[in-house]
This record gives C-alpha cells, sequence and structure tokens, in this order.
C-alpha cells in the first residue's frame, strides 16, 4: 500500500496548483516556515478524515484540507481518498498505528506520547494480530478491584473518604467493646433502668403531641376567630348595618322636608300671624270707625236736612248764619263718613289678604302632607312633624352607638388576638392580615379539638413530672449513654456509606448495632474473597495472554532482526519485559540496556526497527510507506549518512519513504541520488512566494 500521488488545493495559508507525482523514496525539503509541516498536516487529515485524535498540534489550522489523495495497493489497482474512505478503512488498520508506526511527526521516532502509553500500545497491537484480549482482561481486573475495594496486592484499600481498611479495623474493635458493654448491662441492671427510661420518655413525648395539637387547636381557633372579626370589620358585615342605612334614608328625607319647611312654610306663618295680630288691632278701630259712620251719615244727613229746610225758610238771605253753619256741619260729616270708609275698605282688603295667605300656607304644607283648619293646626302638625324628626334622630344615633359597639367588639378581638400596630383601624387592617395568613396552614388541624387552657396547663405539669423523672434516671445512666453515643457515632462513621443513620439508645439497640457491624465486615470479607477467586482466573488467563505479545520481539523476531542489520551487529536482540512494559535491548556483549540509555541515534534505530517489524505485521507481510518529518534531526553528520543508508536500504526493500526536511545535510547527503533521479526530490515553495 503505497501513496502515489496527492494534491492539497487549500488548507490554511497552504495552496498547490498541481498534484505532487511519488516514487520509492521522495524527498520534500523546503526552509522552515515555508509550509512543509502544514503540508504534513494536510496529508495526514486528507489521509485519516476525523480519525486525527491520536495526533498532537495537528490543528495549526482549523479547517479540513481540500485535495485528494491516491493509494495504490501491491496488484497497482488505485485507490481515491477521500471517495473510498480514510486510511483505516483502505488498510484495515487503527488510528493509533497509523500514527504510532506509519507516520513521524515532529521528528519523534518513538512510539505512543509517553512511555506509560507505550506497553498498552504493543499489547493492542498484539491482540489484534492474535486475537487476544489482554487490554479487556486488565480493564475487567481492575473493575474487580473496584467492586472488591481492594488494592492490587488483594488488601481492603484505604483511599479517599473511603478508608475502607480503617473501617474494618474499626469496625472490628467495636464490636469487641460492645460486647463488653453488653455484659456490663447485665452484670448491674441497667436494663431496668433503661425500660423505666424508655417508658417515661415515651410518656413525655405522648404529652408533648397533646400540647402540640392543642397548640394546633388554639391557632385554628384563633386564625377563625380573627378571619371572620376581620372580615366583618371590613364588610361591615352586620344586620344592623342595613338597618342604621334604611333608617338614614328615612331621616335624609324626614331632614330635608323639615328644611323646607323652615325655609318655606315657617316664615309665611310668622308673616301670616304678623299680619293677623296687625289686623287684630286694627278691628278696634275698625268699629271705632263704623260708628263714626253711622253719626257722619246721621249728621250728614240731617244737615242736608237743615240746608234744604233753612234754604226754604230764607230765601232772601242764602248765606245766612245758620245756614253757613249747617253747611260746615254736613261738609265735617261727609267728609268723616268719607275717612270712615276708606278705612273700612283697607281693613276689608287687609282681612281678605291674610285669609288668602293662609289658604296659600294650607296648600303649600299640604305638600308635606300635613293639614290643618286653622294657622294653630298647622302650627301644631308642623311641632308634632319636628317632634317626630327629633325622635328618628334619636334612634339613629342610638342605632349608631350600637353598631359602634358591635364593630368595637370585633376590633377588640383583634386587638386580644394578635395586638395592634397602630392608633387607627386603617394601619392595623394589614397587620392583622398578614397574622391571619400565618395562621392559615393551621386552618385544618386539629379539628376535632377544642382549645382548653387549663388542659395545657395540666400538661404541662405533667410533661416537667416526667421531665423531672427523666432527669433522675437520665444522672443513672449517663456514663452507659455516654458510650452508646460512642457506639453510635462510631458506627455510623464506619457505616456512612452502607446503610441509613443508625440509632444507639438503648441495651437493645447494642446488639442490633453489633449484628450491623459484623454484616459490614462479613458482607466485605465475602465480597474481597469471591473478587480474589476471580481475580486469580484471571490472572492466569493474562499471564497466559501476555506470553504471546513476546512473540513480537525476542530473539528471533523480526524486529531484532531489523535491529541487528541497522546497528551493524551491534544489538542481537529486542527484548519486552512484561514486569515493567518497557523494551530493553540486548547487546553483542550480552548487556542489556533499557531504552533510556541508548544513544539519540541509536534510540532512532531501534524505534525505526519497530515501526518497521509492526508495519509489516500489521499489513500482513506486505510493504507500505513511511511519511516521516526530520527523524534524524538529533544525528551528527556522520550518523546522519547512516541513518539516510538506511532509508534508501528500506526503499529498496519495498518501502516507500516520505521525507520532509529542512536541514541542507539531508539534502547534500542525497544530492547524487538525487541528480541521477533515484530519489524523487520535491522542493516546497515558500507559502508567501
Amino acid at each position: 500500500m503505497k501513496i502515489k500521488e496527492f494534491l492539497i488545493t487549500r488548507y490554511g495559508p497552504l495552496r498547490n496548483r498541481n498534484p505532487f507525482k511519488l516514487a520509492d523514496f521522495n524527498l520534500f525539503w523546503g526552509k522552515n516556515e515555508d509550509g512543509k509541516t502544514l503540508t504534513i498536516d494536510a496529508l495526514v487529515k486528507r489521509l485519516l478524515g476525523i480519525n486525527i485524535k491520536d495526533f498532537e498540534h495537528i490543528d495549526r489550522v482549523e479547517e479540513n484540507p481540500e485535495g485528494y489523495v491516491i493509494m495504490e495497493d501491491d496488484k497497482g489497482r488505485e485507490i481515491k481518498i477521500p471517495e473510498k474512505g480514510d486510511l483505516t478503512k483502505v488498510a484495515d488498520l487503527t488510528p493509533s498505528e497509523c500514527c504510532n508506526i506509519f507516520i513521524v511527526r515532529n521528528s519523534n521516532l518513538s512510539i505512543a506520547r509517553d512511555v506509560a502509553c507505550e506497553g498498552e500500545f504493543y499489547t493492542n497491537v498484539t491482540d489484534r494480530l492474535t486475537g487476544l484480549r489482554t487490554g479487556e482482561i486488565s480493564k475487567i481486573k481492575e473493575i474487580l478491584r473496584e467492586i472488591g475495594k481492594i488494592t492490587p496486592s488483594g488488601k481492603f484499600r484505604n483511599i479517599g473518604d473511603e478508608k475502607l481498611k480503617s473501617r474494618m479495623e474499626s469496625a472490628e474493635a467495636l464490636i469487641e467493646g460492645i460486647k463488653k458493654i453488653i455484659e456490663k448491662v447485665k452484670e448491674e441492671g441497667f436494663d431496668k433502668f433503661e425500660e423505666e427510661l424508655v417508658k417515661n420518655r415515651k410518656k413525655k413525648e405522648q404529652i408533648i403531641e397533646k400540647i402540640k395539637k392543642l397548640e394546633d387547636a388554639k391557632k385554628r381557633e384563633n386564625y377563625e376567630r380573627g378571619k371572620a372579626a376581620l372580615k366583618k370589620l371590613k364588610e361591615k358585615d352586620f344586620p344592623e348595618v342595613k338597618e342604621l342605612e334604611k333608617k338614614e334614608k328615612y331621616l335624609k328625607v324626614l331632614r330635608e322636608k323639615q328644611r323646607k319647611i323652615n325655609e318655606k312654610i315657617k316664615p309665611k306663618i310668622t308673616n301670616y300671624q304678623s299680619n293677623k295680630e296687625k289686623l287684630a288691632g286694627e278691628k278696634t278701630k275698625n268699629k271705632f270707625f263704623s260708628s263714626l259712620t253711622k253719626i257722619s251719615q246721621i249728621i250728614l244727613a240731617i244737615s242736608l236736612l237743615g240746608i234744604i229746610i233753612t234754604l226754604l225758610l230764607s230765601l232772601s238771605s242764602p248765606f245766612s248764619s245758620p245756614l253757613l253753619f249747617i253747611l260746615i256741619v254736613g261738609v265735617l260729616s261727609l267728609i268723616s263718613t268719607i275717612i270712615s270708609y276708606i278705612f273700612k275698605w283697607k281693613f276689608a282688603r287687609n282681612k281678605s289678604q291674610l285669609a288668602e295667605e293662609f289658604e296659600m300656607i294650607k296648600f303649600d304644607i299640604s305638600e308635606f302632607n300635613l293639614s290643618g283648619e286653622t294657622i294653630g293646626d298647622i302650627s301644631s302638625n308642623i311641632q308634632k312633624f319636628e317632634d317626630e324628626c327629633l325622635n328618628e334622630d334619636k334612634e339613629e344615633k342610638k342605632m349608631r352607638e350600637e353598631l359602634s359597639g358591635l364593630m368595637g367588639t370585633q376590633h377588640g378581638i383583634l386587638i386580644n388576638l394578635f395586638g395592634e400596630r397602630g392608633e387607627i383601624l386603617e394601619e392595623n387592617i394589614p397587620y392583622w392580615d398578614e397574622e391571619i395568613k400565618e395562621l392559615e396552614e393551621y386552618k385544618d388541624r386539629a379539628k376535632d379539638i377544642k382549645y382548653d387552657e387549663k388542659s395545657v396547663l395540666k400538661l404541662e405539669k405533667e410533661k416537667e413530672a416526667y421531665e423531672e423523672k427523666l432527669s433522675d434516671l437520665g444522672e443513672m445512666m449517663t456514663n452507659f449513654q455516654k458510650d452508646l453515643d460512642k457506639i453510635e457515632r462510631k458506627s455510623n462513621d464506619i457505616l456512612k456509606s452502607e446503610e441509613d443513620y443508625l440509632y444507639c439508645k438503648t441495651s437493645v439497640d447494642l446488639k442490633a448495632v453489633g449484628d450491623k457491624l459484623q454484616g459490614f465486615i462479613d458482607e466485605n470479607e465475602s465480597n474481597k474473597d469471591n473478587v480474589l477467586k476471580v481475580m486469580k482466573i484471571f490472572k492466569d488467563i493474562e499471564a497466559e495472554e501476555k506470553e504471546k505479545v513476546s512473540e513480537l520481539f525476542g530473539k528471533d523476531s523480526p524486529i531484532s532482526k531489523y535491529f541487528n542489520e541497522i546497528t551493524d551487529g551491534l544489538y542481537k536482540e529486542v527484548l519486552f519485559n512484561q514486569e515493567t512494559d518497557k523494551i530493553e535491548v540486548k547487546r553483542k556483549d550480552e548487556v542489556i540496556l533499557e531504552v533510556d540509555k541508548l544513544s539519540g541515534g541509536t534510540y532512532d534505530q531501534l524505534y525505526l526497527s519497530i515501526r518497521l517489524a509492526l508495519g509489516e505485521k500489521l499489513l500482513k507481510g506486505k510493504k507500505g510507506f513511511f511519511i516521516m518529518d526530520d527523524p534524524f534531526v538529533k544525528a551528527d553528520p556522520d550518523r546522519l549518512q547512516r541513518q539516510i543508508e538506511t532509508l534508501k536500504s528500506i526503499s529498496e526493500s519495498g518501502w516507500q519513504i516520505l521525507y520532509f526536511s529542512a536541514k541542507g545535510e539531508v539534502m547534500n547527503a542525497l544530492k547524487k541520488e538525487i541528480e541521477d533521479g533515484s530519489i524523487n526530490y520535491i522542493e516546497i515553495k515558500s507559502i508567501f512566494t
């Protein structure tokens, strides 16, 4: 499986118009920052698609590259990526295998990101190649240890808040302490005192419950009374209110009548009476003038007769003295008669007007449903009406006082229940509202109980009596109770993650606590034994499975063969230490070295050998390709030349090499091959040109 060509048309600042045509050995050379690393990242992303989680620092550019990769299998068939899937699908490889074997990034030939993951990688590769489940067995063992809460050595663990080992030891010690206390209880007769203590506690609790119910009943009654009183006070919900309103309406009508009588009728009556009194004064004068009129008329008649007679007797001297006298008397009588008539006419007119005034008063008073044949009757009826108004007014005042008393009663109820916050009603109503709302939760409580203060006082006295008895018994049991409290606290500390809270208040509880602790010990011991038995089975299986990992390493393994050839026979064998999960190498002088003791160049040669051998195994004996990013950056010129010769040899054996470098030494080392065309030289142009 080789890469025939690839093209990255767009990846961040990277732009290529022409595809890269590849041979067996390809050197991609360019200066630092010319786009070498971006080209590798883009190629890896294009090959693996979304399976790049094992690659560090590959997201220098967050976008996905545009372009393609054409692969060629051992039969010459072309496979285009991404149309035909990614490398993991095409070559049946895992992302981890691609990362750790076929692609060398950041000048690092070693396997896995860190040494701790290296052994796990080899195990996973071996499992894939041989069908083993070593990794799964290890995970099962971890789960079993978690179930048994044990350490790898098979003992109870003592980690974090769990501290199972300490709790198990504490449980055993506490059980022994409980046994001693139980024996002491039997010897000193604490159980009888304890029974009496329990009995008195129960009685006290019953009394407290009764008191509570009575208090609940009191609060319920206060709620009911307060709510009813406040409702009446707010809505004025009294029958007397309606009666008072009715009375006020009637009284309003009466007062309006009275006002109109005072304004319209009474002044007329007063005026009528004044005129009547004047007319009464003129009546005497009228009698006088009536008499005067009669006398004047008689004198006038006599005077006229005298004049006539005198004229007849004294025709010769018409203006004699007697005639003149009679004439004067006659004129005076005439004047007197005229004056009397005038006065009598005025008197008659005033009397007529007075009668009209009376009729008008009778007409006006009829508007108010009052009547009278005389002005006295009318005045009397008006007085009766005013007396009625006065009585109605007094009655209304009395009703108002009675209503005020009723409202005062509700007001008093509320003050008695809740107190008051201000001097006026409007300030207290919101406060009483809040107080009643706080009592609302008691509205359905103790409905069958009526609060009785005497009963509460009696129960309080009974409670005090039982408290005194309990105090006496408590003093006798103090030390014993301290032991029980200590056991309760310790037992709950031990069983905290296993059970609900465990109480230890009596000698009967002691045995129950002891049984719980013993159950805790037995359960964990049984759990541990079962887990250890199962783990032994898996340990034996794992040992057998791990032996097969050595097939990758050892004297006759492909890894040892490659490493021996690359190092010119200096190292004869590559080993895998199952105890430490680390690789070791054996020199030709039989000295065994750990990997971290090797020089930088030898280290690179070792891991190149491992990659070659594992790659061939994963590809089922077929050759593949290596993408390398300056893998020998640590090598000196001589060692670099030897490493490059090794790569040439690998390439000649059928492996494809994609060597990316910014080192001039590499280009110089391959100058001859570049010139004769045996190495495909590709210069990476600057992304800024």
